[in-house]
C-alpha cells in the first residue's frame, strides 16, 4: 500500500513539474493551434529558452521535495535559502 502511494505521489510530482516547467512550450503550442504563431521548431524552443524554465522547475521541485520529506529539522537560514533565495538565484541568473 505504501508503494502505491509513493508511485502516485511521484507521478503527480512529475505531471505538475512538466506542466509548470514547460508552460512556455504549452503556450506556444496553443498559439500555433489558434493560428497566432506560424510553427514550433527546435530552433525557436532553444532560442526562447523554453528548456531553461523546465530545468528551473525541476531544480526547484527537487529542492522543495527534499526539504519537505527529510526528517531533519533545518534552521531558519537554510529554509530561507532553499525556498526563497536559491530558486531566485537560478531564475535571475539564467
Amino acid at each position: 500500500m505504501v508503494l502505491i502511494r509513493w508511485i502516485r505521489a511521484g507521478l503527480t510530482w512529475a505531471l505538475f513539474t512538466a506542466l509548470v516547467g514547460l508552460m512556455p512550450l504549452w503556450i506556444r503550442l496553443i498559439g500555433v493551434f489558434l493560428g497566432i504563431f506560424p510553427e514550433v521548431g527546435w530552433a525557436q524552443i532553444l532560442r526562447d529558452g523554453m528548456l531553461l524554465y523546465f530545468s528551473i522547475a525541476i531544480v526547484a521541485a527537487v529542492s522543495a521535495d527534499y526539504y519537505l520529506v527529510e526528517d531533519v529539522k533545518y534552521s531558519k537560514y537554510v529554509r530561507v535559502y532553499m525556498i526563497v533565495i536559491f530558486p531566485a538565484i537560478l531564475w535571475f541568473g539564467f
